[in-house]
């Protein structure tokens, strides 16, 4: 039959003839223009995802530095529980010193204005923020290590019921006024109820920020704030009033 239909239509070979190559060659696969459209799209998805990857790991660090700050500040306020004191800073820079990441209340009361590290050992803490690095050497640079200045009256051992009295009658200690203040300058610690203790992180970039770099200075300013162009610092502190109050709830004050 098909043979016969070719002797008397001759277009039907033809046809036949010349379609069958154009079948074959059009599902042979994609073609250079194709493949090259296709990378030229997942490079720019590439690009395009790559872009907040960056920020993103920033600010699950920024909220890992925040939790561990408030864990902390609770530590803190715990160790004042037990102890009936703050521990004081810790001013090593050997960390194959064995006392290294503890409190050093010796050298507090040599340079009672001197901040100092927080002694993470003592606390049972991190020993560095989620920027830091574990340090092996003493010539190693200190990064994300936690900042730490203590009242030196609240770091010694003293009769917190004296110190409460101290706080209702607004008599302040003139050699550590921890003052803490925002952005525009303004303050954050009353007059009178100065900060006993501030505990910060230098964040991504490894240093202080604004007042938090001047902290060498008699009266210590620190500033705290939502992070800018300049700024990355995350800071916590306690009020003289409300260590008191957590005092009596521990049931260290009558």
């Amino acid at each position: 039959m098909i043979s016969r239909l070719r002797q008397h239509h001759p277009m039907i070979d033809s046809m036949s003839f010349h379609s069958a190559p154009c079948r074959r060659h059009r599902t042979s696969g994609f073609t250079l223009i194709e493949i090259a459209i296709a990378l030229l799209v997942l490079a720019v998805l590439a690009t395009f995802l790559a872009i907040p990857t960056g920020s993103k790991i920033d600010e699950e660090k920024r909220i890992e530095t925040q939790k561990n700050l408030e864990t902390i500040r609770e530590a803190l306020i715990g160790f004042a529980a037990i102890n009936g004191r703050l521990p004081c800073p810790d001013y090593r820079n050997d960390p194959t010193a064995a006392a290294y990441g503890t409190e050093d209340c010796d050298t507090l009361h040599i340079k009672p204005n001197q901040e100092g590290y927080l002694p993470w050992k003592t606390l049972g803490m991190s020993e560095t923020d989620a920027w830091g690095r574990h340090r092996t050497s003493a010539s190693e640079p200190r990064t994300g290590d936690w900042r730490y200045r203590v009242e030196r009256t609240y770091a010694d051992t003293f009769d917190l019921h004296f110190k409460a009295n101290l706080v209702n009658t607004g008599i302040a200690f003139p050699d550590d006024k921890i003052e803490v203040y925002d952005h525009q300058g303004k303050p954050l610690t009353a007059n009178n109820e100065y900060a006993v203790f501030v505990v910060y992180s230098v964040g991504r970039n490894s240093q202080a920020d604004g007042q938090n770099s001047s902290y060498e200075s008699k009266n210590a300013n620190y500033e705290w704030g939502e992070p800018t162009s300049t700024y990355d610092d995350q800071l916590i502190s306690l009020g003289r009033s409300l260590l008191a109050a957590k005092m009596y709830a521990a049931g260290k004050l009558p």
